[in-house]
């Protein structure tokens, strides 16, 4: 398994390496440390996302140094399952693409700042931009979780329609840890149906994707506020969201809450 980490050079840095490497801490793993530096857009670029160094209009030497500067970094980090350390300028998404097809990567780790609604309004995380333009899962982290070991996944979903996914990340982590895997519904003013009903969708979701799970239901006015609850009360401590292209962005969410909604929850997110 080929786990890719991004790192921005950031105090956060150390625990997202600890964090990955006590989440999936068996010999099977290589991590591969990946810092990006991006361009500004009237830079032009690669199809890799590499910047075209012939066009000597544009000044590169500042990006050049701090990703030099930034290699000598990832050789600070010291952990026997890292197989690559990499600093790269240029178009972030064009390069964690071609670093993704050109490795095999199974999934991306990466560290998010929490945001305020305000923030949600004018700009769009660099967390979002991953989620919603690269395919492969997607676990994030907000704060230091150095020997963090999931002991309840929480499975979020709406319930409506059950249907057979792929949860190997899911199911490799929880046997590896021993972990509960919870299912959990955030029933909103906007569901109507009865407790008996969605306790029946809950099972057959269960019996379709073969799990040993708990079920929570739990009424809320909002669904961040279910989630907040979720975390807060430590019924599960770390969370799963399914991405489709079906209805847009997480469906679980929606298509206008689901691009900030994953930048306030505190608690590990995986998204796949």
């Amino acid at each position: 398994m080929n786990i890719l980490i991004l790192l921005k050079n950031s105090p956060l840095d150390v625990s997202i390496v600890n964090f990955t490497a006590s989440v999936f801490n068996d010999d099977s793993v290589k991590l591969h440390l990946l810092n990006l530096i991006e361009v500004n857009g009237e830079i032009p670029t690669k199809p890799s996302g590499e910047v075209l160094d012939v066009c000597t209009e544009f000044d590169l030497s500042d990006y050049h140094d701090r990703a030099q500067k930034n290699q000598v970094y990832l050789t600070t980090f010291n952990k026997d399952s890292i197989q690559d350390r990499r600093s790269m300028v240029g178009d972030r998404i064009k390069l964690i693409k071609h670093y993704i097809a050109n490795h095999s990567i199974d999934l991306i780790v990466g560290g998010s700042h929490k945001t305020s609604r305000i923030e949600d309004l004018f700009v769009k995380t660099f967390t979002s931009s991953i989620i919603e333009k690269i395919d492969i899962p997607f676990l994030t982290i907000k704060c230091n979780r150095d020997e963090f070991k999931p002991s309840k996944i929480g499975i979020i979903r709406a319930f409506m329609d059950p249907k057979t996914e792929d949860l190997s990340m899911i199911k490799r982590m929880a046997a590896f840890h021993q972990s509960e895997i919870v299912l959990v519904k955030i029933r909103t003013k906007d569901d109507k149906r009865p407790i008996e009903t969605i306790e029946a969708k809950m099972n057959l979701f269960a019996s379709l994707n073969n799990l040993s799970s708990e079920h929570l239901i739990l009424d809320r006015s909002n669904k961040e506020k279910g989630l907040n609850t979720i975390v807060g009360e430590h019924l599960v401590d770390l969370i799963a969201l399914e991405k489709t292209e079906r209805i847009g962005f997480l469906p679980f969410l929606g298509k206008d809450e689901s691009k900030t909604l994953v930048n306030h929850i505190y608690a590990p997110i995986l998204i796949y």
